[in-house]
């Protein structure tokens, strides 16, 4: 049920059944497996169940088919993507755990009492691995979703399940429990003292990222709840702004809400609101070469955006506004509205004038 449940957030989510479930089918687990199955159609049907009513070929194109469908975005080249989480400074010692871990468990190979639960865990991270390398869109936040398989990993770096009486390549190396524990603090302790520098960033790093508090948030929020009435609405870019401050963001039209601004845009931009799935399909074999500044300024979304101004009375234009908007649309809000507050260069504006 917490895979659906997960699963309902992030679509990455689906590892974790694919994994679980050839899992136990191999182990012969025949009554798990169909609990499992049970369990997780229950939990991804049940809350899903009025979208899936009211509106089932939105729900699909929405949540799966326009993350197979949007622009590239973040790091796009694979390599570059693998260099950068190999070098994040906020879990530099913990990939390299999860490493030494796999390294030093393939070394052991057949003495490990509990050898398929660890090929779980290693499917788990690598089919995540490749799906996080070859998605359309990458950022750094993404990285979080291998924290949990990495940190299994680089704990086998101190397994003790062996069998000691199957022969293999470990006895070549530590043929005793005594020599295996020896091998094992070695290299744990050659990974933390040799990379002390960048365990101490990856404290300092993690810590400052727990405790991150945006001035930019801190200063707007703070002055809308001051000067706004409570339950007006809001056009932003970044949601932050409306639910720090407990106000509902704008929509285009009555019972509609501008949430988030950069996955909306581009869906109604790429067209798959409209789109058959006949359609979609041939859009997914023929992907485009459209970057996706270029699919925010289609017409569709812009006009979405000028809806919504006209809905609300107040609006905050920032640097992600600005990156969405074409000049002429950011022209056009800025010429019918008034500035009340700016903050490390977000504006919070009043409209000024009716739609004709």
């Amino acid at each position: 049920m917490l895979c659906s449940l997960a699963l309902l957030t992030k679509g990455t989510a689906l590892v974790l059944p694919m994994v679980i479930l050839p899992a136990l089918l191999l182990r012969g687990r025949l009554r798990n497996a169909l609990i499992f199955v049970s369990a997780f159609a229950m939990g991804y049907v049940l809350p899903a169940l009025p979208f899936l009513i009211a509106a089932p070929a939105e729900y699909i194109k929405a949540n799966y088919l326009f993350h197979m469908l949007r622009p590239w975005g973040g790091t796009v080249n694979p390599l570059s993507r693998l260099t950068e989480a190999w070098n994040y400074p906020w879990s530099w010692t913990t990939t390299r755990l999860a490493v030494a871990g796999v390294l030093l468990s393939l070394l052991a190979g057949r003495k490990i009492k509990h050898l398929d639960l660890w090929l779980v865990v290693c499917a788990w991270a690598g089919l995540l691995s490749v799906l996080l390398l070859t998605s359309r869109t990458y950022w750094a936040t993404y990285f979080s979703q291998l924290a949990i398989p990495f940190a299994i990993l680089g704990g086998c770096l101190l397994r003790q399940d062996l069998t000691w009486n199957v022969p293999g390549v470990l006895d070549r190396w530590a043929a005793t429990p005594l020599h295996w524990k020896a091998l094992q603090v070695v290299v744990l302790l050659a990974i933390l003292l040799l990379g002390v520098s960048h365990l101490i960033l990856q404290y300092q790093t993690t810590r400052a990222a727990l405790e991150q508090v945006k001035p930019t948030y801190a200063e707007m929020t703070s002055y809308i709840n001051r000067n706004l009435a409570v339950g007006v609405p809001i056009l932003v870019f970044e949601p932050n702004y409306s639910f720090l401050s407990s106000h509902p963001p704008a929509g285009a039209r009555e019972g509609s809400f501008f949430v988030d601004s950069y996955g909306e845009m581009l869906y109604r931009n790429l067209g798959i609101a409209e789109a058959s799935m006949a359609d979609l399909l041939v859009m997914w074999l023929h992907p485009g070469r459209r970057g996706t500044q270029e699919v925010f300024h289609g017409q569709a979304a812009q006009e979405q955006v000028l809806a919504a101004f006209f809905r609300a009375s107040y609006v905050v234009l920032d640097g992600r506004a600005l990156k969405q908007l074409t000049p002429e649309t950011s022209e056009y809000i800025r010429s019918h509205s008034r500035e009340l507050q700016s903050a490390y260069a977000a504006e919070l504006r009043e409209r000024t004038v009716e739609r004709n």
